[in-house]
């Protein structure tokens, strides 16, 4: 039980991880964005 609760404790961080940088992506990728619709 305890190395599954491990284990999720792991796949939760890392799903944590990829959503902050793919959300600094989007923030990064936003002003270049406006000016193209702009």
């Amino acid at each position: 039980m305890q190395r599954l609760l491990n284990r999720h404790a792991k796949l939760s961080v890392k799903f944590t991880a990829k959503l902050f940088w793919v959300i600094s992506i989007m923030e990064g990728d936003c002003p270049a964005y406006a000016k193209k619709a702009g």
